[in-house]
């Protein structure tokens, strides 16, 4: 998508000005993530075969799992296996919440 449609859809829609000062910040940063990801990781992994892709995939997610302890305290290390071959990477703003605790 380019900026001047992002523009002209928001305008359209009329939405708040500092809300669309947000969301052009944010698909600036996930276009600029999306072509540095592109033009490495991606390149790898493209270039791989189906079953060795899936393995490093597991490998590498699998990682990230064990090391987070939350994952580790509410799950078994089947159930992380299972879940990391299923992760897909998101991109984010770099002030969006995930999820907030209220207590």
């Amino acid at each position: 998508m380019r900026m001047d449609q992002l523009t002209k859809f928001l305008n359209k829609n009329e939405v708040d000005i500092n809300f669309q000062r947000k969301i052009k910040q944010y698909m600036e940063f996930k276009l600029d993530h999306e072509r540095t990801l592109r033009d490495s990781d991606q390149v790898i992994l493209d270039s791989i075969s189906g079953s060795l892709k899936g393995e490093l995939l597991r490998q590498i997610n699998g990682k990230v799992l064990k090391n987070n302890t939350l994952f580790q305290k509410a799950f078994g290390s089947h159930f992380l296996l299972s879940l990391s071959m299923g992760l897909d990477e998101k991109v984010l703003a770099p002030d969006e919440i995930i999820f907030r605790v209220i207590i």
